[in-house]
């Protein structure tokens, strides 16, 4: 059953890298309220542990003991149907069609029969008429390896046992290859989808890149690619609409939007390989350069001062000290005095931080001694 963990474990990755936290992929399968609760989780973990119990065989000292056999058998016919039960909610949850559910169905009959048959209704009664259909027993030649019963029918008036056997080895590699087939089906739509998001993301690109409609591009990252974004104030959405329509205003407002694009265009790389790893396409992962941007460093003192402005602490007596150092700089002033009167307003605050930051302290710093 490895091989059926290995894909199980394909599958949960997917889900939670990206079907969780994205209503792309949410579309595409049956995200209701209850799935949404992740009880997808619930069935993985059943999964898994079953996988475990299939595992488990008679002990060696019990190999040859009826009581034994008896017991592994039903605990492995259960936990079969178990299993089963498991993958129809899969096919549940992931939108499989009509046709490869009957087909399921028709794979899965026989053992299921055989477990109803067994366990389910050992004593068989027609449920309209109450009349005695058939009736099974534990055969001797139960073990370890194989299931052993006789069945008794009205058709031979119930006096001679028709002998079945089952490999267990058999049945157990049966389970695997039904469930290696359904599982593939569903990894090959995942990867589908995945292919889709693949193409999502190049259009973002694009969009972002050749400067189109940039509502266009802010509504399609947050219902398509919202995995693009982070909790960085620099992707908050109402903060690069407004900036968006003041950017010919002043520069503050044109030099955030290009951090958020330098940022978007490294998001969308970094997205784009956890894909290609995803469709085992590694190979075609790529990294970002930001052709534009400096190496610059700023002292560990104003570093750690520019963080705490950042996290707004302190906010009035950090700006009094920054105007005091830099006075004879008008453009740091003026940021200053933005930052200072909008402390509730993000745009204007982080706007201005972000050029005063990124662009005027660079090059006022080498001139004074902070």
């Amino acid at each position: 059953m490895k091989m059926i963990e290995t894909k199980l474990d394909k599958i949960a990755e997917i889900w939670n890298d990206f079907i969780l936290n994205e209503k792309f992929f949410q579309r595409k399968i049956n995200f209701d309220s209850e799935v949404e609760t992740n009880y997808f989780g619930d069935i993985l973990h059943y999964f898994y542990d079953s996988l475990i119990l299939i595992k488990e065989n008679i002990p060696e000292d019990d190999k040859d003991n009826f009581s034994a056999s008896v017991f592994y058998a039903i605990g492995l016919l259960q936990i079969i149907f178990i299993q089963h039960d498991l993958m129809r909610e899969f096919f549940y949850i992931f939108n499989i069609d009509k046709a490869e559910k009957k087909e399921f169905e028709k794979e899965i009959k026989r053992i299921r029969d055989l477990r109803n048959e067994l366990i389910g209704h050992p004593i068989n009664r027609n449920s309209k008429t109450g009349e005695l259909r058939s009736t099974v027993f534990w055969g001797n030649r139960m073990s370890k390896n194989q299931i052993h019963y006789l069945k008794y029918t009205r058709k031979d008036n119930f006096k001679r046992g028709i002998q079945k056997e089952f490999s267990i080895t058999h049945l157990i590699g049966n389970q695997e290859v039904v469930f290696k087939k359904y599982l593939n089906l569903i990894l090959l739509d995942l990867k589908e989808d995945l292919r889709e998001y693949l193409d999502n993301i190049s259009q973002i690109e694009v969009s972002l890149n050749k400067g189109h409609d940039f509502f266009y591009l802010i509504d399609n990252i947050e219902n398509n690619c919202s995995l693009l974004w982070n909790k960085h104030i620099i992707f908050d959405k109402d903060i690069l609409l407004e900036c968006y329509t003041k950017e010919s205003e002043h520069p503050r407002y044109e030099n955030t939007l290009e951090i958020f694009r330098n940022k978007l265009n490294y998001n969308i790389v970094n997205l784009r390989n956890r894909v290609y790893e995803k469709l085992d396409e590694e190979n075609k992962t790529t990294s970002y350069q930001n052709k534009n941007r400096e190496t610059f460093k700023y002292s560990e003192e104003l570093t750690h001062f520019l963080v705490r402005l950042f996290e707004k602490r302190q906010v009035k007596e950090r700006i009094t000290s920054l105007r005091d150092t830099f006075s004879d700089f008008p453009c740091i002033i003026e940021e200053l005095e933005n930052m200072e009167s909008n402390t509730e307003n993000n745009t204007e605050y982080y706007s201005s931080y972000f050029y005063l930051t990124g662009v005027l302290l660079k090059k006022a710093v080498s001139h004074v001694k902070f």
